[in-house]
Formats: structure tokens, sequence, C-alpha cells
């Protein structure tokens, strides 16, 4: 399958903010994005329109980008896409904000 297909595969946030009934980001509800920096798959619009959408409704929006190109990048069942250590990072900073959370 090609990326451009996929992609057209690919729910976005703004899909399932729909879906769910909401007509904006909850206010209460932190984001958190981590890509790598060349993901073939990274649509930095779609970045970009989340961010502002979750910061107009008031919500924190942390974006952190990892060197490399895997989209898959903390399954280690595929090592052409796995990277450890921004694995372990994307968990720290996971289990941090669940921290902040109360979680």
């Amino acid at each position: 399958m090609l990326a451009s297909q996929t992609r057209q595969n690919v729910l976005t946030y703004r899909y399932v903010v729909y879906m769910l009934g909401l007509a904006a980001w909850p206010a209460t509800v932190p984001v958190q994005v981590h890509v790598m920096r060349d993901d073939p798959f990274r649509e930095q619009a779609e970045i970009d329109g989340m961010a502002a959408d979750v910061r107009a409704a008031g919500a924190p929006f942390e974006l952190f980008e990892y060197d490399g190109a895997g989209h898959l990048f903390t399954d280690p069942s595929l090592p052409a896409e796995y990277d450890q250590t921004a694995t372990e990072t994307l968990w720290s900073r996971v289990l941090a904000l669940l921290a902040r959370l109360g979680g």
C-alpha cells in the first residue's frame, strides 16, 4: 500500500472529536504527541492544527520529536523502526504526565 493511500485511511483527531460528539477539544485533557522527525506518515499540518485547537481550548499541548524515520518506533518486533532510546524517553514522558494528572 502506498503511503498516500494509507494516509487517507488514518483517522484524524478532528474526526475522533466529532465522533465523540464534542464541539472542541476538552480543556481538561492534556495532549502529548510523540513523533519521529522523518516519519513518512508525519503530517505537520495535522500536528499544527491539533496544537492550535488544543491550546485554544485551554489544554496543555506538548510535541516531542525524536531523531529518526520510524513510524512505529516503540514496537520492538519491528527492528527497522524500533528505537529503544526514543521509546524509553517516550515512556518516561508519558508516565510523568500521568503522575502530574494523579494517575
